[in-house]
This record gives C-alpha cells, structure tokens and sequence, in this order.
C-alpha cells in the first residue's frame, strides 16, 4: 500500500511537471471512456435490452428462403397476404418496413424522416397501446388506398408537433399523399 502511494505522488509530480502531456492524457482518457460509454449504449439497447412488447416470447419472424439466394429473405406482401388469410395457428400476423419519407403539414418545407409502413393488425400483434389516439385497424390495410391513416411516434410527435393533443384528425402529407393522424404511439417504440 505504501508504494502505490508513493507511486501515486510522483505521477502526479510529473504530470504538473508536464502540464502539455497531462492535458493529452486526461484528454485521450475523456475520449476513451466517452466512446466506450457510447458504444456500450448502443450494444446495450439493440442486444440485451428486453423488447418493448407484452409479450415478446410468443413473437416469431417469417422468411423464405431461395435456393439462388441464400439466407433468410423477407416475405414478399403478396406471400403475406396468402398467409393472412390462410392462418389457422397464430392469433396476429403482420407485416412492416422501414422506409424514408418526407414529411409536410401546413404546407411548410418538406422533411425527411424514417417510417415504417405497417399491416393493420401491427400494434395489436405486438400489444402496444398509444399514448393518444388509436393504433391501425386490420380493415385499413385490406383496400389500398382506402383508408390513408398514420399513427406518429412519440419523438416525431414531440418534435415536430410541439405534443399538441389536437393533432389526431389532422392531415399530413408523407411522400405528397394525404393521411388523418389516429394515433400517437408511446416513447419506447417506434
């Protein structure tokens, strides 16, 4: 113990010695832990962070596979609707994508932002309740083009649209077509 102490003070001796290399090192330090910090955020989140659904253990994902392209690939919406309507064992099947889009409201400058295009049974499947407003019903998926609703995440909502309640029933344009806004969904989801 009496030579770390030892050791402790002339370190810190040379360290006012050097003023130049002790701002490098306690700098290099910052920066270390800060990126470490980040990277073990990330990793965290995506990795070992529970899913943020009622039930994620009754959640399964589909794919097909080809025997030209090897690995798991997505499942086409025709594909999906077959198995839609041909489902006999699961109570919910739903389909999405992630997808990028630019957003107008009130005719101010368009914004691109990151959207997923859900089937209607999406928020029921997963058992997440908005926080305002309702989720998709699975009739507005059934008829393209028939029902144009979007319900916004919660970041979006915040952001964009101050946490205004009296967005539902207001129209907003993704990709320069109309959608009513029903719903808000709730911050840990997307």
């Amino acid at each position: 113990m009496d030579n770390l102490l030892k050791d402790l003070r002339y370190s810190f001796r040379q360290l006012l010695h050097f003023p130049a290399f002790a701002a490098v090192a306690i700098l290099s330090l910052a920066l270390g832990i800060g990126a470490n910090s980040a990277i073990f955020s990330v990793v965290n989140t995506l990795f070992t962070s529970p899913v943020a659904v009622a039930e994620p253990q009754t959640i399964v994902s589909i794919f097909t596979k080809d025997e030209k392209n090897p690995g798991d690939l997505p499942v086409s919406y025709l594909n999906f609707v077959d198995f839609r309507e041909k489902n006999d064992v699961f109570s919910h099947i739903f389909t999405y994508t992630f997808t990028s889009m630019s957003l107008t409201r009130n005719n101010s400058e368009p914004d691109t932002v990151i959207g997923g295009i859900v089937s209607g049974d999406y928020f029921d499947a997963l058992g997440v309740k908005p926080v305002i407003g309702r989720g998709f019903s699975p009739e507005e998926d059934k008829t393209p083009n028939t029902h144009p609703v979007a319900v916004i995440s919660y970041g979006m909502w915040q952001r964009n649209f101050g946490g205004n309640s009296n967005l539902l029933g207001q129209t907003i344009q993704l990709n320069r077509h109309d959608f009513t806004v029903i719903g808000v969904a709730p911050g840990e989801h997307l």
